[in-house]
C-alpha cells in the first residue's frame, strides 16, 4: 500500500487549539456549532494573539512524518519520532502563513498541507474574529446592562425617594387636616365656653341682684317686724296701765259714790227727822244743802284733781313708751339679728305673719277698751287745758 508522508493537522490538536480558542474568549460554545460560512468578517480591532496551541502544533508538525495512505488517511512513517536522521522542518512565521523547507517533503505536499494549514488558520481567525466580536458585544451588553442597571437603581432610588416625599407630604396634609379640623372644634369649644360663661356671668348677676333685693327686702321685714314688736309691746304696757289706772279711778269712784250715798242716805234721815218741826226743818235744810253744795265743790275739784292726774298719767306713759322705743331701736338691731341669723325665710316669713296676726288681735282689743271707755267714761279721753 503505497503510503505519501506528509506533515498535516493532528485531530487532538486541533481540538485542543479549538478548546483554548474557545476558552480564550470564554465563550461556553462550541466552535463546530459557530456558523462561520453565515457569520459576518468584520475587521478585528486588534490582531488576535498566536494562540500557544498553535505554537505547539506547528512545532509538532516538524517531528512527526506523516503518510497519506491509499483510503485517504494518515499515520507515521517508518523509523519512529524523534530520529537524528530525519531531516529537521524549517518553519517560518509570516503574516500568518507557514513554510516548511527540507529535503524529506516534496512540493506538492507541502504546498497541500500550507493550504490547508492556512485555510484552517484563516477559518481560525475569523472563528476569533467572530468570537472576539461577541465578547466585545457581550462586553458592550455587559457595560450597557451595567449601567441601563446602574440607571434603573437610581431611578428606582429617585422614585422611592419622590414615593416617600409624596407619602410625607401626603402624610403631612393629613397631619394638617387633622390638625385644622381639631383646631376648628377647640375654637368651637372655647366659642362655646365662652358662651357658657357670659351666660353664667349673667345668671351670677342676676342671682346677686335678687340677692341684694332679698336682703334689702329682709331688712325692710326686719325692721317692720322690730316696728311691729316696738309697737306691740308699747300697746301691751299701754293697756295694762291704762287697766291699772281704770281700776284705780273705778275703785276712788265706787268708794266716792259709796260715801255720797250714805252721805245722802244720812242727810236724807236728819232731813226726816226734822221735817217734824218746821223750824228745825227749815234751818237744818239750809245747813245741809250748804254743807252738800261743799261736798260737792269738793267732789268735783276731786275729779278734775283726778282727771289731770289720769292726763298726767297718760302723758307720762306715752313719754315712756317713746323711750323705750328709742331704746329698743338703739339696742334692738343687734339682738335682732342675733336672732335672726338662724332664722331661714320661711321661718322668718312665718313669724312676721304671726307677728301681724298678734298685732292685730292687740289693736283690736286696744280699740275694744277704748270702745268701752268712750262708751261709759268719755271725760278720762277728754284733754284739758291748763290756763
Amino acid at each position: 500500500m503505497a503510503r505519501s508522508c506528509s506533515s498535516v493537522d493532528h485531530p487532538d490538536l486541533d481540538s485542543g487549539l479549538e478548546d483554548d480558542l474557545v476558552s480564550s474568549v470564554g465563550d461556553v460554545r462550541s466552535v463546530s456549532d459557530l456558523e462561520l460560512d453565515t457569520a459576518p468578517v468584520t475587521r478585528a480591532r486588534r490582531s488576535p494573539p498566536v494562540s500557544p496551541h498553535l505554537k505547539s502544533f506547528l512545532r509538532a508538525m516538524r517531528t512527526p512524518k506523516l503518510c497519506r495512505t491509499a483510503e485517504g488517511g494518515y499515520e507515521l512513517a517508518e523509523g519512529g519520532e524523534g530520529k537524528a536522521e530525519e531531516p529537521d522542518l524549517e518553519w517560518e512565521w509570516w503574516e500568518g502563513q507557514c513554510s516548511f523547507l527540507g529535503a524529506g517533503v516534496g512540493e506538492g505536499d507541502v504546498f497541500s498541507w500550507h493550504l490547508d494549514t492556512m485555510e484552517k488558520v484563516h477559518v481560525l481567525e475569523r472563528q476569533v474574529t467572530v468570537l472576539a466580536e461577541n465578547q466585545n458585544n457581550n462586553d458592550d451588553r455587559y457595560t450597557r446592562s451595567k449601567e441601563e442597571n446602574a440607571a434603573l437603581q437610581a431611578r428606582l432610588i429617585m422614585l422611592e425617594e419622590q414615593e416617600l416625599i409624596q407619602r410625607l407630604e401626603r402624610e403631612k396634609t393629613l397631619e394638617l387636616e387633622n390638625q385644622s379640623i381639631r383646631l376648628q372644634s377647640l375654637e368651637k369649644e372655647v366659642r362655646f365656653a365662652e358662651t357658657e360663661a357670659a351666660r353664667a356671668r349673667q345668671q351670677l348677676e342676676s342671682v346677686c341682684a335678687e340677692r341684694a333685693s332679698q336682703e334689702e327686702r329682709l331688712a325692710q321685714l326686719t325692721a317692720s317686724l322690730e316696728t311691729a314688736r316696738q309697737e306691740s309691746r308699747s300697746a301691751v304696757e299701754l293697756e295694762r296701765r291704762g287697766r291699772e289706772q281704770l281700776e284705780q279711778e273705778r275703785a276712788a269712784q265706787s268708794q266716792m259714790m259709796s260715801e255720797l250715798s250714805s252721805e245722802l242716805a244720812d242727810t236724807r234721815q236728819q232731813a226726816s227727822l226734822r221735817l217734824k218741826t218746821e223750824s228745825d226743818e227749815a234751818g237744818l235744810m239750809r245747813l245741809r244743802q250748804t254743807e252738800l253744795e261743799a261736798e260737792l265743790r269738793q267732789l268735783r275739784q276731786q275729779n278734775r284733781e283726778l282727771q289731770e292726774s289720769h292726763d298726767e298719767l297718760q302723758a307720762q306713759l306715752l313719754s315712756s313708751g317713746l323711750q323705750e322705743g328709742r331704746q329698743l331701736l338703739e339696742s334692738g338691731p343687734k339682738s335682732l339679728a342675733l336672732e335672726l341669723e338662724d332664722l331661714s325665710g320661711e321661718q322668718l316669713k312665718k313669724s312676721l305673719l304671726e307677728q301681724q296676726e298678734v298685732n292685730k288681735q292687740l289693736r283690736a282689743y286696744i280699740d275694744g277698751i277704748l270702745l268701752n271707755i268712750v262708751e261709759n267714761h268719755p271725760q278720762l279721753l277728754e284733754v284739758k287745758q291748763h290756763p
